[in-house]
């Protein structure tokens, strides 16, 4: 049995007081609000024979997760992607912008302390902000990844092409890595198309892909 004292215990037992029945169930927020993403985390409650025994509560798996069960349960509903609520938005990103102007702070500082407070802090509002959204801050984040992943070459043929193409350009590189996780990066700080690219830059290999949000969108 899990510590009916922890915190996702006690949250989750809040959001489901005026919700359960004979049998047990689930708050039906959060079933609405994630059909496809939250209902299949550790935020199930399981039927108890005893009305008066703590609820069993699995580990919630990850921080997007986590975020939006602390949203819920501080009042702020999932939001709907198919008709944003842009003041809500607007509001959670000028706080993360706010966080993140903490974490810049920190570094000119020299306060790692401050430095750890403040990337964690980021992580929770981005991940509020998502929640707000009503996207699943989890595929998002793997479709970037995803889209990252492919930077890399995955042979010869990629490199040279990749080469190639920095070189019409006019951007100096160098190549590091070992396939399939061979990489180019910036030979020094230098213009692309524009833009100022710093020394070491990662840059896109020849198979780069955008990140693809077609599922998340749905």
């Amino acid at each position: 049995m899990s510590n009916p004292n922890s915190m996702d215990a006690v949250i989750y037992q809040h959001l489901n007081d005026h919700d359960m029945q004979s049998g047990g169930k689930p708050d039906t927020r959060i079933s609405a609000a994630y059909p496809a993403g939250l209902t299949n985390v550790s935020l199930g409650i399981a039927a108890q024979a005893n009305a008066h025994e703590a609820p069993e509560v699995r580990k919630v798996a990850t921080t997007f997760e986590k975020n939006s069960l602390m949203n819920i349960a501080f009042g702020n509903p999932a939001g709907d992607k198919h008709a944003p609520n842009w003041a809500a938005i607007e509001r959670q990103a000028k706080i993360m912008f706010s966080e993140a102007k903490e974490v810049m702070a920190a570094v000119e500082a020299r306060d790692f302390v401050a430095l750890v407070d403040g990337q964690g802090d980021v992580t929770v509002t981005n991940d509020g902000l998502a929640h707000i959204m009503g996207v699943d801050g989890d595929a998002v984040l793997d479709a970037v990844y995803q889209s990252n992943m492919s930077k890399f070459c995955a042979n010869d043929a990629e490199v040279l092409a990749t080469i190639s193409k920095y070189e019409a350009l006019g951007v100096e590189l160098t190549v590091h890595g070992e396939f399939p996780f061979k990489f180019v990066k910036s030979a020094k700080e230098q213009q692309l198309k524009g833009e100022t690219i710093p020394a070491g830059k990662f840059l896109k290999g020849i198979s780069y892909r955008e990140p693809d949000f077609t599922e998340v969108l749905k």
